[in-house]
Formats: structure tokens, C-alpha cells, sequence
């Protein structure tokens, strides 16, 4: 959402006034990155009186903070539009690193870590062998999903979660075959694993 901020709060602290003179200046625009991996784009020299856009991206694993002016937060968007001063003016685009959490997946007979930002989503899904049936994923004595596949919110905190299987084999079946001769009098029997 693009969000329109006229600086008259400029205008007005430097009680400035636009005069036939000050049509033909340019005056600059910086703009400071500050605390973290910051793209902006914008920066520049502008007449006085000409609406500017500016905008911020950020890198993986930060988040944008928003424009401040002199201490003043502008806005937490990451395009901003204003009107140039009659003045130099710098503006600061500010960011943040978003932590790394872990999250070790355990399978019961192996455990995979990985590496995620809160409020990531995870998609996580069991694959079991025949003869297991799966029970539920927990992280502790929290019950997470009693499905297999599930979707989970990285939280602010380091994660164990849990895949837990049960033995589900069917009742093992050894036929008792007998071979008799034609008489039925004598013959052997023999179990057969089917």
C-alpha cells in the first residue's frame, strides 16, 4: 500500500518559501541505510516543490522499520511520496534483522535441523514405511497435529518438534498346510510364511 506523506512538517519547521528564484535549484536528497541489508532507491537532486517517491526493499532475514527525518518516524511502508523542500534534505531508511531459530525434526530414527525466521511457515509432512502408523507431531507435551502433513508458524524460540509412529503390523499369518496321501491316513503338515 502506497502511503502519501506531504513533509509541510519541513516546510513548516524551516518556514521556508518557494520564490521564482528557487524554480531553476536543485537540491539533493540522500538517503541513509541504516541496520541492516537496505535497497532504496530514490535518492537524488529535485526541484523544489516536485513530489519524489521513494522507495525501500530489504534482504532476506530483515525486516523494514520505515523513513525517519531528523528522529521524526515518517512512515513504516516501504514507498514513501513526498513534496522536495527548498533545502538538502536526508532521510533515513531504517531495518532490522529478524533472528534465526532452530528447528530440529525428530523423527524417532533421525533428526534433520533447520534453520527459520519467526513467524516463517513450515510444511512439514510424515512419510512412513509399511507397518508404522502415524500417531501425531508434538514439541514437548504440546500437541501439534495428529495429521501427517501439518503447517506450522516459526515462533520466536529454538524448536524440537517431534513425529511420533506406532508399530502397526497386521497379525503375521503362518497357514498350516497339510499334504496327506489319497487315503488320508498319513501325511505332513508344514507351516508356510505367506
Amino acid at each position: 500500500m502506497k502511503t502519501l506523506v506531504c513533509l509541510f512538517m519541513l516546510l513548516s519547521l524551516f518556514k521556508t518559501s518557494f520564490s521564482q528564484d528557487s524554480d531553476n535549484r536543485l537540491y539533493l536528497l540522500q538517503i541513509e541505510e541504516e541496520g541492516g541489508k537496505i535497497l532504496t532507491f530514490g535518492a537524488g537532486n529535485y526541484s523544489p516543490g516536485e513530489e519524489v517517491v521513494l522507495r525501500a526493499r530489504t534482504g532476506l532475514g530483515y525486516r523494514f522499520l520505515g523513513w525517519d527525518f531528523n528522529g521524526t518516524h515518517l512512515t513504516p511502508e516501504g514507498e514513501l511520496h513526498f513534496i522536495m523542500p527548498d533545502m538538502d534534505v536526508v532521510l533515513s531508511a531504517k531495518a532490522k534483522e529478524i533472528p534465526v531459530y532452530e528447528l530440529v525434526i525428530d523423527s524417532g530414527l533421525e533428526e534433520i535441523t533447520i534453520q527459520a525466521h519467526a513467524g516463517d511457515e513450515v510444511y512439514l509432512t510424515a512419510s512412513f514405511r509399511s507397518g508404522f502408523e502415524f500417531i501425531s507431531w508434538s514439541s514437548g507435551d504440546l500437541l501439534l497435529s495428529e495429521e501427517p502433513s501439518m503447517r506450522f508458524i516459526v515462533p520466536p524460540m529454538d524448536m524440537r518438534l517431534q513425529a511420533s509412529f506406532s508399530l502397526n503390523h497386521p497379525a503375521v499369518v503362518f497357514p498350516l498346510i497339510c499334504l496327506r496321501n489319497r487315503d488320508h491316513k498319513r501325511g505332513t503338515c508344514q507351516r508356510h510364511l505367506l
